[in-house]
């Protein structure tokens, strides 16, 4: 994926997956399951029922950052970037704004130079008039994700890694439900369901503004991959993928 003639550094989903958990949620009143696509390269428009997605890698420096690095420099999250003391802090923020851009820019045919948007209340960035097209973002410090849609979308990425105590912090953390499910997961497993616990709230805040419950989160198997499941509410339905 191009920032003018600088590549930006996509990452494949079996790679982003190797060592992350990520969740995107989509909350849509359509019929079916919807269709991600990644990576979203040569794509002709963004169709209703289409979630694009885009995992990016900060730490391969290159010509993109300083591209990025112009196209933020007079907004919010330019200066926000800017105000990162730790260089990998900083390479992360920079990647997930410009992938945004130049996905947003795909899908309302227009350049990156010509999407703005600014936070909301809730912190979330939001596009002004061209409100038809919702988007999220996350990053860490080796991986970025971006979603894009025309219905409320959230992602979120983590990296799987080994915690001290994982039964006290998901007790701390979790639904009690969720905690009896991660529980029962084999050993091997367990690390990787806390995560997906983890990042499914996240993402789930982030495209419904409300904390998910526990069932609306009764997929937890601890397996790595993308997967669907719809929950009515109402006439709308909220699609969970990771």
């Amino acid at each position: 994926m191009r920032l003018g003639s600088a590549e930006l550094p996509t990452v494949t989903l079996a790679r982003a997956l190797s060592g992350h958990a990520a969740a995107v949620v989509l909350v849509s009143d359509m019929p079916g399951l919807p269709v991600v696509v990644c990576p979203v390269e040569h794509r002709a428009a963004l169709r209703d029922g289409e979630v694009w997605l885009w995992f990016g890698d900060p730490t391969r420096r290159g010509d993109w950052d300083e591209a990025a690095a112009e196209l933020l420099r007079c907004s919010v999250y330019g200066a926000r970037a800017a105000r990162q003391r730790q260089a990998r802090s900083r390479a992360a923020m920079l990647c997930a704004h410009a992938g945004a851009r130049v996905l947003l820019a795909q899908a309302l045919g227009c350049g990156p130079d010509r999407i703005a948007y600014q936070p909301t209340e809730s912190g979330k960035p939001c596009l002004g008039e061209a409100g038809c097209v919702s988007f999220s973002l996350a990053h860490t410090d080796t991986l970025v994700a971006v979603a894009v849609s025309r219905h409320a979308v959230g992602v979120d990425v983590e990296p799987v890694r080994m915690l001290p105590d994982i039964d006290a912090l998901a007790a701390a953390e979790l639904d009690p439900v969720l905690v009896e499910q991660l529980r029962g997961l084999p050993p091997e497993r367990r690390v990787r369901g806390f995560f997906q616990c983890w990042t499914v709230g996240e993402a789930w805040f982030k495209a419904t503004g409300r904390v998910i419950s526990a069932g609306e989160a009764g997929w937890l198997d601890g397996k790595p991959g993308l997967v669907g499941l719809c929950t009515a509410e109402g006439a709308r339905k909220q699609y969970v993928l990771f």
